[in-house]
């Protein structure tokens, strides 16, 4: 991913253009910094580098979490740029472009749906009480 974000940008200056004028590039940009933040944070969360024990023993399931979610919305945000390249001139080949589309949506069903199914028993106490209380009754003890 990189090595092309370096690549479009030398192509960019070679040829005087300006840079992040398009929804895809901008997008592309934005994935870029959350798949760096992404990494950073799976670097903090990962007990065997040690990082973790710099922050309270109650907040590293809070930090897994907002890694693993975090991870998330970096591959659908990557899915939603390719999905913006897909329809520019240079790239559309019509059913193949087509075809490539509906596969991308597919696979970002696919891990919403993946998503979903996470155990619950992994998720931060205060997340956990957030969607028991979602579904509770106002005044009622479950």
């Amino acid at each position: 991913m990189f090595a092309g974000l370096g690549c479009i940008v030398q192509n960019k200056m070679l040829h005087n253009k300006p840079h992040l004028t398009s929804v895809h590039a901008k997008c592309g940009a934005l994935t870029s910094l959350m798949a760096i933040t992404a990494a950073f944070g799976g670097m903090l969360a990962f007990k065997k580098l040690g990082f973790i024990h710099m922050f309270p023993e109650r907040l590293h399931g809070t930090l897994k979490f907002i890694h693993r979610n975090l991870g998330l919305l970096t591959y659908i945000a990557g899915l939603t740029t390719v999905e913006l390249a897909l329809t520019h001139a240079a790239v559309y080949k019509a059913v193949w472009t087509q075809l490539w589309q509906m596969i991308i949506v597919v696979l970002g069903i696919a891990m919403l749906m993946l998503a979903l199914q996470q155990d619950r028993s992994k998720l931060p106490v205060h997340v956990q009480l957030q969607s028991v209380s979602t579904v509770s009754h106002p005044g009622k003890l479950q």
